[in-house]
């Protein structure tokens, strides 16, 4: 096979494998092959055989394979490559094709003292970030680097989660979007009377109401206690987190590292969660009392945004730096109601209802707002957005003066190939959460 055949290949979404391990381990198979000689020993017809046969059982897909037909192997001495070293020269082309932040840790220590990766600074980068991605769990958070994306029949799906309840129904109807076949999948229903807050943490989402449950017929009991708690969605069913702390209401939530940060308009406090070690601590007070917008985190830090109350037009930004436990004031033009945040594999942006996008820059341990484009002109109700790829997906209230807005961007030059509006039907205030979530218990609507 030629490289552009292979590249080809380990590029599929519809390839069909057991796991990507065994994707690298054929990789490494085609590198080091060596064409059948007329002297050739029966030991390497047995290491050419297994080769074949090892793709035969893991790697296929509807178009072509990795082995070759009867007829081509009558005529392989001619079709296949000669071995050389433009094969070693192709490994961090190949390597970077690969779903290498999916290969298990014990693939990648092996790969990282594998002499063809060694050799390869390239290579070696590749793998060094395949293994900070898996180490670190703020790198798994709010956006997906290639390496990271699943293939169709993959064990878990790259989504973004949407949340609808409105204020006089108990019901909380969630679903995800799945960018990879472009279809909406359904969750289990939660059921609550008060606010719910949505987090996601690593391959896990995270619902923190005053009020909740996972059943109906319960919920719907005269007796039924109001139950501060947190439920965890993983591996296709709700949960409760098993976690002695007292939730406070209508709580802003937002995830950095493996922490889970809870921001309490009510009492003014910060608390951190670790959900593994099931410990909490209390941080500090919030040093506003104005009602919060918009929570996100950048670098260690978490900031919020709020209006105002003496100049509406004019953001304020709180920066809370969670490695020191102190707070500091930024300016952001424009208003902070209504504002979205999103990350792509490099940074964090911000995004504002008149269609604003604004970078987060650090400089000198002290955060500045570049101004990037203005990507409409009208001012469009915002849930969220998300980047997948190249592409950035915006989602919104279904708005007909977006629709007829001629100055709005459908690429950003340098940033993103494809921006994609998306509409919901709620005119609630809704979420757009990425999260990799497994496929079971998801229903295709």
């Amino acid at each position: 096979m030629q490289i552009s055949d292979v590249l080809k290949l380990i590029q599929s979404q519809d390839l069909e494998t057991t796991s990507e391990d065994d994707v690298v381990h054929a990789l490494l198979r085609w590198v080091e092959f060596r064409p059948r000689q007329q002297d050739e020993t029966s030991e390497d017809s047995n290491k050419e055989f297994m080769f074949k046969n090892s793709c035969q059982k893991v790697i296929r897909t509807g178009y072509t394979r990795f082995e070759t037909s009867d007829n081509q192997q009558q005529n392989k001495y001619i079709k296949i490559d000669s071995h050389d070293d433009s094969r070693k020269q192709n490994i961090p082309d190949l390597l970077s094709n690969t779903r290498t932040c999916l290969l298990s840790t014990k693939c990648l220590e092996r790969l990282s003292c594998h002499p063809l990766v060694r050799e390869n600074k390239v290579a070696t980068d590749i793998i060094i970030e395949a293994l900070f991605y898996q180490f670190q769990v703020g790198k798994r958070s709010g956006h997906w680097p290639p390496g990271a994306i699943y293939r169709k029949n993959g064990s878990h799906v790259n989504a973004a989660v949407a949340v609808r309840k409105t204020t006089n129904e108990s019901i909380v109807e969630i679903k995800a979007f799945s960018f990879l076949t472009k279809q909406w999948l359904q969750l289990p229903c939660l059921y609550s009377n008060a606010s719910v807050a949505f987090v996601a943490n690593d391959k896990s989402l995270y619902a923190l109401s005053e009020q909740i449950s996972t059943d109906k017929v319960t919920f719907l009991r005269p007796n039924f206690p109001p139950k501060r708690q947190i439920l965890r969605f993983t591996n296709g069913v709700w949960s409760e987190v098993s976690f002695t702390f007292n939730l406070p209401p209508e709580p802003f939530v937002v995830s950095a590292e493996a922490f889970i940060y809870i921001l309490s308009k009510a009492s003014r406090e910060v608390w951190q969660l670790d959900l593994t070690a099931r410990i909490s601590v209390r941080m500090t007070d919030l040093p506003f009392t104005a009602s919060i917008s918009q929570v996100t985190n950048y670098e260690q830090f978490i900031l919020a945004f709020y209006n105002m109350t003496e100049e509406e037009y004019k953001a304020a930004v709180s920066c809370f730096d969670t490695s020191k436990n102190l707070w500091r004031k930024l300016d952001l033009n424009g208003s902070a109601q209504g504002m979205i945040s999103f990350k792509d594999i490099h940074s964090t942006y911000l995004m504002q209802t008149n269609g604003n996008l604004w970078l987060l820059e650090l400089q000198s341990d002290d955060i500045k707002f570049k101004h990037v484009a203005k990507l409409w002109s009208c001012d469009w109700s915002l849930h969220g957005a998300v980047t997948f790829r190249d592409e950035l997906y915006i989602y919104g209230v279904r708005s007909e003066a977006l629709k007829q807005d001629f100055q709005k961007q459908l690429f950003l030059d340098g940033s993103f190939n494809q921006i994609v509006y998306m509409k919901s039907e709620d005119t609630e205030s809704s979420s757009f959460i990425p999260v990799t979530l497994s496929r079971q218990g998801l229903v295709q609507i």
